[in-house]
């Protein structure tokens, strides 16, 4: 709500004089007051306005909502509105899932009217659907894939093109979000070739829908949104040429947004992918605990060969090549002289201080031991007080860490990883990574939403530091009184 409009609120409920507000935050004319309420002044102006209110809510009786309220404008008028909200839904997006009383119910409607009935009712007695969505934002999709999927086969390719706003983007992430690591969901990204548009596709959505049931009968059609949970049917030949071909055929550029199997099967294939993702870029990352780029390549060597290399004839090669990958990440991480964020769980640290286990502790380490817990919580405070380009903050208490771990590497994208990944590439859907490539949202999680998200939700760095501090005296207490392994 505007300022202003909470203001008349204010002066409805406390039976109060525009007169006598003025006479008690300190304004010289009644004209000073006009003139914010029409409008007529700089955001600036606004914003005393409204520190003026907060400094004197005793004197003009303001309960705690009204407060509240006056803050919440505030906020709203110096962030920018649209900037603000998109922060505040992706935030909830991270943290628990987004809003949980979406509904799942997609209602079809006959393209000559009528309704024909909920697409998953619709859909319950196929064994097999292959579903291609097409830049498909709605509240809800997502929930009904993935009822859909318990019971038939399903197989999604959602297509996104790049180039949409910032709103746009939001409804993508909230749309895939519950399916995003489902191993039948695949997303791809069409991009302009040459500042070209993409024929049919800017602004459009549908999905294509072929749908077969036990005895080998096929139908496939289109669906149109209409409304926020409703779509439209049109019935399309059951040999129509599937989208993925009519792209092809129109050279545009398809790139997965997942990341595709062989990057990632074993693990030091994926450590490299990691270490260039990194090497000398920007990076902000959002993650229960440290990553393995903080942690020295000499204790996850030791880590190793007394975890899951214990009783395995020594595969030198392999741990060469290991040790070679993780110290470049290390040095690169403590050298580099690129900004970088990491935002942690100060409750999830604490609990690798009892464990010395992370949240997506790799399968083939053992625990790190107390003296390794102690030396690597010691090199990050030195970080922290010796770098200006290395930044670590906590989450304030009242904030429930995210599912999962979110990192925006600098001209390539933001990464979305499974919630609790061992990184066992050898298991099938063990392990998944989205890379969101939109320069637009990236932007705005570099930009704006990293320095939303400090401002509202973090710990300051002084605060982290004191915290830090506390972890590096439990782990030194310990330690000296032999009280864990």
């Amino acid at each position: 709500m505007e300022l202003t409009s909470v203001f008349f609120c204010i002066l409805e409920a406390h039976h109060l004089t525009q007169r006598s507000i003025c006479r008690i935050i300190g304004f010289r004319s009644a004209n000073q007051l006009t003139r914010i309420l029409k409008g007529a002044v700089s955001d600036d102006l606004m914003l005393d306005f409204g520190r003026r209110l907060i400094e004197h809510s005793e004197e003009l009786g303001l309960t705690e909502p009204e407060k509240q309220a006056i803050l919440d404008s505030c906020l709203e008028l110096g962030w920018g509105r649209d900037n603000l909200s998109c922060a505040k839904r992706f935030f909830a997006l991270i943290m628990d899932g987004g809003a949980p009383a979406l509904s799942s119910g997609i209602v079809m409607h006959h393209a000559a009217g009528g309704v024909i009935g909920g697409l998953k009712d619709v859909l319950m007695d196929a064994v097999r659907v292959h579903i291609t969505a097409v830049n498909c934002t709605m509240p809800g999709l997502g929930r009904m894939l993935m009822e859909l999927s318990g019971q038939c086969g399903l197989q999604v390719d959602f297509y996104r093109s790049d180039g949409v706003d910032l709103i746009q983007s939001i409804r993508f992430l909230e749309t895939i979000w519950p399916m995003i690591h489902s191993a039948w969901f695949h997303p791809y990204q069409i991009s302009r070739k040459d500042g070209e548009e993409l024929p049919g596709l800017s602004g459009a959505q549908l999905l294509l829908v072929d749908a077969e049931d036990a005895s080998g009968a096929r139908e496939s059609y289109t669906l149109l949104p209409f409304g926020e949970n409703a779509m439209v049917r049109l019935d399309i030949p059951p040999d129509h040429l599937p989208y993925r071909q009519l792209l092809a055929v129109r050279e545009q550029d398809v790139r997965p947004l997942s990341i595709a199997r062989e990057t990632v099967q074993d693990y030091a294939r994926y450590l490299q992918f990691a270490s260039r993702l990194e090497h000398n870029h920007r990076v902000v990352r959002i993650k229960s605990d440290i990553g393995l780029d903080m942690i020295p390549a000499e204790i996850q060597l030791a880590a190793l060969c007394e975890g899951a290399l214990r009783d395995m004839p020594e595969p030198c090669g392999v741990l060469d090549q290991l040790y070679q990958i993780q110290d470049e990440r290390y040095h690169n991480c403590l050298k580099k002289r690129q900004k970088q964020y990491h935002l942690f769980s100060y409750s999830a640290m604490a609990r690798f201080v009892q464990t010395g286990m992370l949240s997506d502790h790799f399968w083939g380490f053992r625990p790190f031991t107390l003296e390794e817990r102690l030396s690597i919580l010691e090199d990050l405070k030195k970080r922290m007080m010796a770098s200006p380009h290395f930044h670590l903050a906590f989450f304030r208490p009242d904030t429930d860490m995210i599912p999962g771990e979110i990192t925006w590497y600098e001209g390539e994208g933001i990464s979305l990883i499974l919630r609790n990944s061992h990184y066992t590439f050898e298991v099938e859907d063990s392990h998944s990574e989205l890379l969101y490539r939109d320069e637009g949202f990236s932007r705005f999680f570099s930009g704006f939403f990293l320095k939303w998200c400090m401002k509202t939700a973090m710990f300051s760095e002084a605060e982290s530091l004191c915290l830090l501090g506390r972890l590096i005296a439990e782990c030194r207490a310990k330690l000296t009184s032999g009280s864990a392994p």
